[in-house]
């Protein structure tokens, strides 16, 4: 990832380390041309810049930005925020509204990812990044399941912290490794 995408990202609010942006970065690098990319939970847009930095796969994020609770060091987030903290760097998010119509790029869903899913087809997406409501990550799993192909990668943050996000993926999965607190699965 170029350092100066790195600098400024690193101005963005979130709570993701240097070495996690990195891995992801490193992931979405290798992703073929027009990967399909779906990140739940976008806050300020920290992670998901990384994402979409390459230009070269379809980045859809999902956050409804009502459920955020800022900490006091953090200003208000809001959907203005994120698209703010992107056009900094030089990416133009685009709201997404048909599957269909995405070329390369980067789209947003104001929505809950309990309703987003119903917007893609089956076996369509390529990588998974959930950084969501922590206590939804379960039922998210479940919901955008049949989204995958089979050769995806399904991957989240705070897989060590408090919530019940360790317990909720590995009910339904074993996981291929842990960097930092992401954790990765390779394939269905």
């Amino acid at each position: 990832m170029e350092k100066a995408i790195l600098s400024i990202v690193e101005e963005v609010p979130g709570w993701m380390t240097v070495e996690e942006l990195e891995f992801l970065a490193n992931e979405v690098e290798r992703l073929p041309y027009r990967s399909v990319v779906v990140e739940i939970g976008t806050f300020a847009g920290r992670s998901t810049i990384v994402l979409a930095h390459t230009g070269h796969v379809r980045v859809i994020t999902i956050d409804n930005w009502s459920g955020v609770k800022t900490p006091e060091e953090f200003y208000p987030i809001n959907k203005e925020v994120f698209i703010s903290n992107c056009l900094r760097v030089g990416i133009s998010p685009m709201e997404y509204t048909s599957f269909y119509n995405c070329e390369s790029g980067l789209y947003y869903m104001d929505c809950d990812s309990a309703y987003a899913y119903n917007f893609f087809p089956d076996n369509s997406i390529d990588f998974w990044f959930h950084d969501g409501d922590h206590y939804t990550v379960g039922r998210d799993i479940d919901n955008w399941n049949r989204k995958f192909k089979r050769t995806a990668i399904l991957c989240g943050h705070d897989f060590h912290y408090g919530f019940s996000v360790k317990a909720d993926v590995e009910a339904r999965m074993s996981i291929n490794e842990v960097h930092g607190t992401i954790w990765v699965k390779r394939g269905i």
